[in-house]
Parts: structure tokens; sequence; C-alpha cells
């Protein structure tokens, strides 16, 4: 028998975009609903064992009954038992709608492409669809090669901005390859053209620990250092 795929982070913030204007529980038949539902299934997400009754609009309405339980603005009970990624973007996006909005546009607009373009998906927290467009974005050749040039000129040498590893030391000119560039403005920014100040020059590693973070540390905080980044 196939399964339904437990809801991803990035689905989740279709379904509570739509709670989040309507504070109330649609109908299945609300034309709302039933364009939610498209959207979902159309979202370029490898989902293993979906079978036809997957992302329908039933399970649009029953997410909107799991965000109305967690709703402390509301009177309805709703529906228990949503998992724990609700709660997730619940304390995330529902006292931001324009950020939610902004992260719903983005997770709209990438494309099959984008999500190929990106090998690696560490155990990201907020959306694999979003990893990847902010992993694509960072990955512009064109703009991390004008910022490892801008660091090493303004450092005299290329290393992490976070915990100092010097890759070049041990690996020599190869060990550039080890560093990597970290977009300072999450997607729910809005889009712009990137600048070098947007940019940080990080090892593979300090990466990953930022990018599993929720939400992903603010410019202000990576420029304390990995001291800051990994204190309680």
């Amino acid at each position: 028998m196939s399964r339904k795929p437990p809801w991803e982070y990035d689905e989740l913030l279709l379904a509570l975009d739509l709670y989040l204007t309507e504070r109330r529980v649609l109908e299945r038949s609300d034309a709302r609903v039933t364009a939610v539902a498209e959207k979902l299934r159309r979202l370029p997400l490898r989902r293993a064992g979906a079978d036809t009754g997957f992302r329908t609009a039933d399970a649009v309405v029953m997410k909107l009954a799991n965000f109305r339980a967690i709703d402390p603005s509301t009177a309805g009970i709703g529906l228990q038992a949503g998992g724990r990624r609700d709660g997730e973007v619940w304390r995330r996006f529902a006292a931001s709608p324009t950020e939610l909005r902004r992260a719903v546009e983005n997770v709209q607009s990438v494309t099959e492409q984008e999500v190929n373009a990106i090998d690696d998906e560490p155990d990201v927290v907020e959306g694999r669809l979003l990893y990847r467009r902010h992993r694509h974005r960072e990955r512009d050749p064109r703009v991390a090669t004008k910022k490892r040039a801008d660091h090493l000129r303004r450092n005299g040498r290329l290393s992490c901005e976070l915990c100092g590893l010097e890759p070049q030391r041990s690996y020599g000119p190869l060990g550039a390859a080890v560093l990597e560039c970290h977009h300072l403005r999450p997607l729910t920014d809005g889009e712009r053209v990137t600048r070098l100040a947007d940019l940080m020059v990080v090892c593979a590693n300090c990466h990953r620990l930022i990018h599993a973070q929720s939400p992903w540390p603010p410019a202000e905080a990576l420029k304390l250092g990995l001291s800051a980044l990994v204190a309680d």
C-alpha cells in the first residue's frame, strides 16, 4: 500500500499562509483549498511512495485544522496530533506574515534545475526547497570568485571568517575549494542584486552549522565569530 509522506517544511509554509489569511478552517470544496492542494502537488520535492491521493483538498483542510489547534488567538479546538514541524513553522512565521509570503513565493518558484544543481543536503531545518534556492544563489561562480578575491585582498589570506581555518596551508592552491560563500540575507528579506558585502567566506563545516539552525543566524551574530554561533 502506498503511503502518504509526512508534510515537509516547505509544504507547511503554503498551508500556514492560507490559514493566516483566513484564520479558520475552510471547506474542502473551497477554491482556495483546491488551489493550495494543486500547488503542493507541483512542488519539485522527491516523494517516494506518494499515492494518487497525495496532498488532496482533504489533506489541506486537515492541516488548517492542525494550525487552528495551536493558534492561541482562536477559541476553536482545531485538530490535534499535528507534526513537530507544524509548531516549528508556526513559531517561525505566525507573527511575520510578510516574511512568510516571501518564503512561499520562493518555494513556489524553485525550479527542477535549481533542485538538481545542488548535490548536498545536510539536515536543514528551514525547508529543502528554500535551502536549495539559497545555495543556488550562493554558488553563482561569478559572485563567489569575486568575494574570495576581495577577502584575500582585504586580509592577505584566504580563511573561514567564522573558525579561521586556512585550508590552503594543508592543501595548497586547491584548498580554496574548501571555502564557500554564505549569503547573509535570507530569501525572506526579498530579492535584490547580490553585493559582496552580502556574502561571508566560510568553510564547508561552518556553513553546514549555519544552515542547521532555525532561523539562520543573522549577519550580526555571524560577524561575532564561531564562539557566538555555538554558544548556549
